[in-house]
């Protein structure tokens, strides 16, 4: 049946078609459509809203952030992708669940940053979820480091152990 998958969805929609000339951004480039921009080289199309489960955390526990997201139609192929950035002053350990229809790998790059790599359905994702657990970094003194994802960014602040609102704080007495 005509218009089946993700082809007849892109024809259907009015996508440019693979053999299409795409856009390349730079300069001397006149300003992009609408059309040329989701397929041009470098432009996002990944727009995230992150959430977290608290504010600050004490150095080792464990923070989680939640990152919802939308992507503009037509603007990932399959081995397209998305960096992830987690600051090591922060960060000593993490793990990301993503979602296996739309993502085929992540890979730790080392510097603090992992790439999301998109699979097969790429063409066909225009929404989902993901989790980043951070196990935080074990500081001295309190220190907060951004956390950017797909225009979105929450900061995350790690006290130091004992200290006032983290593992081992007694209250004063009164």
């Amino acid at each position: 049946m005509e218009g089946e998958g993700a082809e007849g969805l892109a024809a259907q929609e009015g996508f440019p078609d693979e053999d299409a000339p795409q856009a390349v951004i730079g300069e001397g480039t006149p300003e992009p459509t609408a059309a040329t921009l989701l397929r041009a080289p470098g432009a996002s199309g990944f727009h995230a809203t992150i959430t977290l489960n608290k504010d600050s955390c004490s150095a080792g526990s464990t923070a989680i952030f939640a990152v919802k997201y939308t992507i503009d139609r037509g603007s990932f192929q399959e081995g397209g992708t998305i960096t992830v950035s987690i600051p090591t002053e922060v960060a000593s350990k993490v793990r990301l669940s993503v979602d296996p229809l739309h993502f085929s790998s992540v890979a730790d790059k080392g510097d603090g940053t992992w790439e999301l790599t998109f699979g097969p359905n790429a063409l066909v994702a225009l929404a989902g979820s993901f989790s980043m657990h951070i196990t935080t970094a074990d500081v001295t003194e309190q220190t907060t480091a951004p956390v950017p994802v797909g225009g979105d960014s929450r900061d995350l602040t790690v006290i130091p152990r004992g200290g006032a609102g983290g593992v081992g704080a007694t209250p004063t007495p009164s």
